[in-house]
Protein backbone atom coordinates (compact mmCIF):
# COMPACT_ATOMS: atom_id res chain seq x y z
CA UNK A 1 0.00 0.00 0.00
CA UNK A 2 1.51 3.41 -1.22
CA UNK A 3 -1.26 5.88 -0.50
CA UNK A 4 -4.55 5.60 1.83
CA UNK A 5 -7.35 8.29 0.63
CA UNK A 6 -10.65 9.01 2.07
CA UNK A 7 -13.13 11.66 0.76
CA UNK A 8 -16.43 12.71 1.69
CA UNK A 9 -15.26 12.27 5.52
CA UNK A 10 -15.41 15.05 8.10
CA UNK A 11 -12.59 16.87 9.79
CA UNK A 12 -14.06 16.13 12.89
CA UNK A 13 -13.76 12.63 12.61
CA UNK A 14 -10.82 12.22 9.88
CA UNK A 15 -8.17 11.20 12.31
CA UNK A 16 -9.78 8.28 14.75
CA UNK A 17 -11.28 7.40 11.24
CA UNK A 18 -7.59 6.74 9.68
CA UNK A 19 -6.84 5.12 13.05
CA UNK A 20 -9.74 2.58 12.66
CA UNK A 21 -8.32 1.52 9.06
CA UNK A 22 -5.65 -0.55 11.05
CA UNK A 23 -3.78 -0.01 7.74
CA UNK A 24 -0.55 2.07 6.96
CA UNK A 25 1.07 3.31 3.53
CA UNK A 26 3.92 0.92 3.11
CA UNK A 27 2.20 -2.34 4.36
CA UNK A 28 1.67 -5.29 1.93
CA UNK A 29 -1.33 -4.98 0.07
CA UNK A 30 -3.04 -9.09 1.05
CA UNK A 31 -6.06 -10.49 -0.43
CA UNK A 32 -9.01 -9.21 1.81
CA UNK A 33 -7.55 -6.10 2.38
CA UNK A 34 -9.52 -4.17 0.62
CA UNK A 35 -12.62 -5.58 2.00
CA UNK A 36 -11.56 -5.83 5.44
CA UNK A 37 -10.49 -2.12 5.70
CA UNK A 38 -13.99 -1.09 4.04
CA UNK A 39 -15.58 -3.07 6.66
CA UNK A 40 -13.37 -1.86 9.67
CA UNK A 41 -15.13 1.93 8.41
CA UNK A 42 -18.26 1.05 8.04
CA UNK A 43 -18.07 -0.48 11.70
CA UNK A 44 -16.41 3.08 12.58
CA UNK A 45 -19.48 4.77 11.39
CA UNK A 46 -21.85 2.37 13.02
CA UNK A 47 -20.33 2.65 16.14
CA UNK A 48 -20.74 6.59 16.39
CA UNK A 49 -24.77 6.11 15.17
CA UNK A 50 -24.37 6.94 11.36
CA UNK A 51 -26.31 4.06 10.57
CA UNK A 52 -26.84 5.50 7.16
CA UNK A 53 -23.43 5.78 6.34
CA UNK A 54 -21.90 4.57 3.23
CA UNK A 55 -18.37 3.35 1.91
CA UNK A 56 -17.16 2.76 -0.95
CA UNK A 57 -13.30 0.93 -2.02
CA UNK A 58 -11.36 1.23 -5.00
CA UNK A 59 -7.63 0.16 -5.90
CA UNK A 60 -5.83 1.62 -8.38
CA UNK A 61 -2.32 0.72 -9.18
CA UNK A 62 0.33 3.70 -9.33
CA UNK A 63 3.56 4.21 -11.79
CA UNK A 64 6.02 2.31 -9.57
CA UNK A 65 3.43 -1.08 -9.47
CA UNK A 66 2.34 0.23 -5.82
CA UNK A 67 -1.45 0.50 -4.50
CA UNK A 68 -3.02 3.27 -3.80
CA UNK A 69 -6.35 2.58 -2.04
CA UNK A 70 -9.26 5.05 -1.91
CA UNK A 71 -12.24 4.99 0.27
CA UNK A 72 -15.31 7.10 -0.46
CA UNK A 73 -17.69 7.91 2.15
CA UNK A 74 -21.43 9.02 2.34
CA UNK A 75 -21.51 10.19 5.94
CA UNK A 76 -25.28 10.93 6.08
CA UNK A 77 -27.11 12.10 9.35
CA UNK A 78 -26.19 10.79 12.81
CA UNK A 79 -29.40 8.61 14.11
CA UNK A 80 -30.38 10.26 17.31
CA UNK A 81 -32.09 7.64 20.08
CA UNK A 82 -35.82 9.88 20.23
CA UNK A 83 -37.58 7.20 22.85
CA UNK A 84 -37.16 3.49 23.85
CA UNK A 85 -39.56 0.82 24.09
CA UNK A 86 -39.01 -2.53 25.49
CA UNK A 87 -41.58 -5.27 24.62
CA UNK A 88 -41.95 -8.81 25.39
CA UNK A 89 -41.46 -8.23 29.56
CA UNK A 90 -44.03 -10.66 31.38
CA UNK A 91 -42.59 -11.90 34.84
CA UNK A 92 -39.54 -9.32 34.80
CA UNK A 93 -39.88 -6.07 36.08
CA UNK A 94 -40.02 -3.82 33.84
CA UNK A 95 -37.06 -1.54 36.14
CA UNK A 96 -35.29 -4.52 35.64
CA UNK A 97 -34.94 -4.13 31.79
CA UNK A 98 -33.91 -0.56 31.73
CA UNK A 99 -31.49 -1.01 34.26
CA UNK A 100 -29.69 -2.97 31.87
CA UNK A 101 -30.43 -0.78 28.51
CA UNK A 102 -27.12 1.54 28.06
CA UNK A 103 -28.62 3.96 25.76
CA UNK A 104 -30.84 6.49 26.06
CA UNK A 105 -32.63 9.02 24.66
CA UNK A 106 -30.67 11.91 23.11
CA UNK A 107 -27.31 9.19 22.93
CA UNK A 108 -26.36 8.23 19.28
CA UNK A 109 -27.75 5.27 18.02
CA UNK A 110 -24.30 3.50 17.98
CA UNK A 111 -23.68 -0.26 17.28
CA UNK A 112 -21.34 -0.73 20.29
CA UNK A 113 -23.87 0.37 22.83
CA UNK A 114 -26.44 -1.81 21.20
CA UNK A 115 -23.77 -4.91 21.66
CA UNK A 116 -23.34 -3.56 24.84
CA UNK A 117 -27.17 -3.32 25.79
CA UNK A 118 -27.53 -6.76 24.74
CA UNK A 119 -24.43 -8.42 26.79
CA UNK A 120 -25.96 -6.74 29.83
CA UNK A 121 -29.58 -7.73 29.05
CA UNK A 122 -28.24 -11.57 28.62
CA UNK A 123 -26.17 -11.28 31.67
CA UNK A 124 -29.38 -11.00 34.15
CA UNK A 125 -30.12 -14.90 33.14
CA UNK A 126 -33.81 -14.65 32.65
CA UNK A 127 -33.71 -13.68 28.96
CA UNK A 128 -32.84 -16.15 26.01
CA UNK A 129 -33.57 -13.05 23.22
CA UNK A 130 -32.44 -9.82 23.26
CA UNK A 131 -33.44 -8.20 19.39
CA UNK A 132 -32.36 -4.25 19.47
CA UNK A 133 -34.33 -1.94 16.38
CA UNK A 134 -34.25 1.20 15.13
CA UNK A 135 -37.28 2.94 13.05
CA UNK A 136 -37.38 6.63 12.12
CA UNK A 137 -39.03 8.51 14.35
CA UNK A 138 -42.17 10.20 12.47
CA UNK A 139 -43.68 12.71 15.07
CA UNK A 140 -39.89 13.92 15.99
CA UNK A 141 -37.78 16.66 14.60
CA UNK A 142 -34.59 16.50 13.73
CA UNK A 143 -32.71 19.23 16.07
CA UNK A 144 -30.45 19.90 13.19
CA UNK A 145 -30.08 18.49 9.51
CA UNK A 146 -26.68 16.24 10.90
CA UNK A 147 -29.09 14.09 12.81
CA UNK A 148 -32.27 12.15 12.64
CA UNK A 149 -34.51 10.93 15.03
CA UNK A 150 -35.06 7.01 15.61
CA UNK A 151 -37.05 5.16 18.38
CA UNK A 152 -35.46 2.19 19.56
CA UNK A 153 -37.42 -0.96 20.54
CA UNK A 154 -35.76 -3.67 22.59
CA UNK A 155 -37.69 -7.07 21.69
CA UNK A 156 -37.49 -9.31 24.54
CA UNK A 157 -37.90 -13.28 24.76
CA UNK A 158 -38.14 -14.34 28.87
CA UNK A 159 -36.73 -17.92 29.33
CA UNK A 160 -38.37 -20.41 31.38
CA UNK A 161 -39.12 -19.25 34.78
CA UNK A 162 -38.81 -22.07 36.88
CA UNK A 163 -36.66 -25.26 36.42
CA UNK A 164 -36.67 -28.96 38.43
CA UNK A 165 -33.66 -31.49 37.56
CA UNK A 166 -34.23 -34.76 39.17
CA UNK A 167 -32.10 -37.60 39.45
CA UNK A 168 -32.48 -41.31 40.67
CA UNK A 169 -28.39 -42.84 41.43
CA UNK A 170 -28.32 -46.74 42.20
CA UNK A 171 -24.41 -47.76 44.62
CA UNK A 172 -22.84 -50.78 45.36
CA UNK A 173 -20.16 -51.77 47.47
CA UNK A 174 -18.07 -54.64 49.07
CA UNK A 175 -18.02 -54.72 52.31
CA UNK A 176 -15.41 -55.82 54.88
CA UNK A 177 -15.74 -59.27 53.50
CA UNK A 178 -16.23 -60.24 49.87
CA UNK A 179 -19.48 -61.73 50.20
CA UNK A 180 -20.86 -58.76 51.79
CA UNK A 181 -22.48 -56.72 49.06
CA UNK A 182 -24.83 -54.26 49.56
CA UNK A 183 -26.36 -51.73 47.12
CA UNK A 184 -28.74 -48.80 47.59
CA UNK A 185 -30.61 -46.40 45.90
CA UNK A 186 -30.71 -42.85 45.99
CA UNK A 187 -32.83 -39.99 45.04
CA UNK A 188 -32.33 -36.06 43.92
CA UNK A 189 -34.08 -33.30 42.98
CA UNK A 190 -33.60 -29.37 42.63
CA UNK A 191 -36.22 -27.09 41.83
CA UNK A 192 -35.14 -23.50 41.09
CA UNK A 193 -37.06 -19.95 40.47
CA UNK A 194 -34.61 -17.78 38.08
CA UNK A 195 -36.52 -14.75 37.96
CA UNK A 196 -37.70 -14.79 41.69
CA UNK A 197 -39.81 -11.66 42.66
CA UNK A 198 -39.88 -10.60 38.79
CA UNK A 199 -35.88 -8.82 39.43
CA UNK A 200 -33.72 -11.63 37.88
CA UNK A 201 -33.09 -13.04 41.58
CA UNK A 202 -32.12 -16.74 41.87
CA UNK A 203 -34.04 -18.74 44.66
CA UNK A 204 -34.05 -22.48 44.86
CA UNK A 205 -33.69 -25.90 46.74
CA UNK A 206 -32.16 -29.02 46.21
CA UNK A 207 -32.36 -32.23 48.33
CA UNK A 208 -30.70 -35.69 47.86
CA UNK A 209 -32.05 -38.72 49.73
CA UNK A 210 -29.57 -41.93 50.47
CA UNK A 211 -29.17 -44.89 52.60
CA UNK A 212 -26.66 -42.76 54.72
CA UNK A 213 -27.30 -39.64 53.66
CA UNK A 214 -29.82 -36.77 53.82
CA UNK A 215 -28.97 -33.53 52.62
CA UNK A 216 -31.02 -30.34 52.22
CA UNK A 217 -29.78 -26.82 50.50
CA UNK A 218 -30.98 -23.39 49.70
CA UNK A 219 -29.68 -20.99 47.42
CA UNK A 220 -30.12 -17.08 46.26
CA UNK A 221 -28.28 -15.50 43.92
CA UNK A 222 -28.49 -11.59 42.95
CA UNK A 223 -27.24 -11.50 39.08
CA UNK A 224 -28.19 -7.87 38.68
CA UNK A 225 -26.39 -6.90 41.89
CA UNK A 226 -23.26 -8.99 41.81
Amino acid sequence: VTEIVMTGVADTRAADARSALAIQPGQPFLPGTEGETRRRLERFYLDRGFRSAAVRSNVKTDRNGGNVLTLSVAEGPVSIVNAVAVTGLDATKPGVADGAITLKPGQPAGQQAVSETQKRLYGLGVFRSAVVNFEPATKAQAADAASTPVDMTVSLEEARRYQLRYGVQLSNQYGPVLDDFTSAIGVAGDIRDRNFLGRAFTLGASTRLEKNLQSLRAQFSLPPLL
